[in-house]
């Protein structure tokens, strides 16, 4: 039995404009932060699950009242048991079907200052991109035959912590 709890989809040419009308549709309503494109879909060539990540960034004292700005004016739905620790995740989805996950946070986050390093390295090293892509597919088919979506999500971490922590090692280096 398979299921589709982690597609692969190739990369689009469209998601750094599909982050560019969301960010300027976030912008009018959420001034004075900061908005950034991350994961899979902000790396050109890189396949993944195709959701448009995006971080909003606030001071640690604005947590809440962005939140509530973010459901109640952008239209995005707080996943409370998908958040985790330093910050709150939110999904959005457009009339053809493109999903948003937005990750509000705080300033000096460690995660966030990971992701976009993360970010940053893939876009600069497109063979590691490959390799890491190449990973995620591996991931993806595994974790699409478990029966649930808790342990598809743990068979997909694990099939690629190895590279990721491959790559967040170096950038301490």
């Amino acid at each position: 039995m398979s299921t589709n709890w982690y597609p692969h989809t190739p990369y689009d040419v469209m998601y750094p404009k599909l982050f560019e009308n969301e960010k300027q549709r976030i912008s009018k309503i959420l001034v004075d932060v900061i908005i950034e494109h991350f994961g899979s879909t902000a790396v050109p060539n890189l396949g993944g699950k195709g959701y448009i990540d995006i971080y909003i960034v606030v001071d640690k004292k604005d947590l809440d009242k962005t939140s509530k700005i973010i459901q109640e004016k952008l239209g995005y739905e707080y996943k409370k048991h998908a958040s985790i620790k330093n910050q709150r995740l939110f999904y959005l989805r457009n009339a053809d079907e493109v999903r948003y996950h937005l990750h509000l946070t705080y300033i000096n986050n460690p995660d966030f200052i990971k992701a976009i390093k993360f970010r940053d390295y893939l876009i600069n090293h497109p063979d590691e991109a490959l390799e890491y892509e190449e990973i995620k597919k591996i991931a993806s088919e595994k974790a699409n035959k478990e029966l649930t979506k808790e342990n598809a999500k743990r068979v997909y971490m694990d099939t690629k912590v190895r590279i990721i922590d491959r790559i967040l090692d170096r950038l301490e280096k």
